[in-house]
């Protein structure tokens, strides 16, 4: 690539805007490696840092249950982990307030942890774990209505295994076509190939 971009420059050819960006940037690396690499560890010791922090690490989860593409998949994967584990201690014949504690401590992502709280506020008030799950945006409306269903019957946990295969199969889903979801972005780069080169 050097060399073509020298030759190209010996020539008196006008590089297209995109190669001279390219150059510019590529020559600022290789020339400044010496500060940028100590730079990138101190951004990364310091985001470390931020996240180890309670308002740090909610920020973070809540960045990623919103990135494009991904935000999904985290999703689903809580709410996976949630019907699943939940339908688990329900089934073994432990309380509710007590199986939501056992799940606050399975879920990864911060935000689940705080609604999962909510609802053991709700349920030791008097109210059911449906209400308690309305009062945070992590829980989809489908979701709730299905539990809904099963406060009423009393079939929690049949109800809890199905909402778990069913996200199980969105995520299988999500992972199998994420190729597809990026494919422009690959494309982009696929095409912008022979400009930056020159060809």
């Amino acid at each position: 690539f050097p060399v073509t971009i020298n030759f190209l420059t010996t020539m008196g050819a006008d590089l297209p805007l995109i190669t001279k960006i390219v150059v510019g940037v590529s020559d600022f690396f290789v020339g400044y490696w010496f500060i940028l690499v100590p730079l990138a560890m101190g951004i990364y010791y310091l985001f470390l840092k931020y996240i180890s922090t309670r308002e740090g690490k909610r920020k973070f989860d809540q960045l990623k249950l919103k990135a494009p593409l991904f935000g999904v998949i985290f999703s689903y994967l809580e709410l996976n982990n949630f019907c699943f584990v939940l339908e688990l201690l329900i089934s073994s014949g432990i309380p509710l307030i007590e199986s939501l504690e056992s799940l606050k401590d399975a879920q990864q992502n911060l935000l689940f942890k705080e609604a999962i709280s909510k609802c053991q506020t709700e349920i030791a008030n008097g109210g059911s774990l449906v209400k308690g799950m309305e009062q945070s945006e992590v829980f989809p409306h489908s979701l709730r209505n299905m539990l809904s269903i099963g406060e009423e019957t009393g079939r929690m946990p049949p109800i809890l295994s199905k909402l778990g295969r069913y996200y199980q199969i969105q995520i299988d889903y999500k992972l199998d076509n994420l190729s597809k979801l990026i494919e422009p972005i690959l494309l982009f780069f696929i095409a912008g190939a022979p400009i930056v080169t020159g060809k």
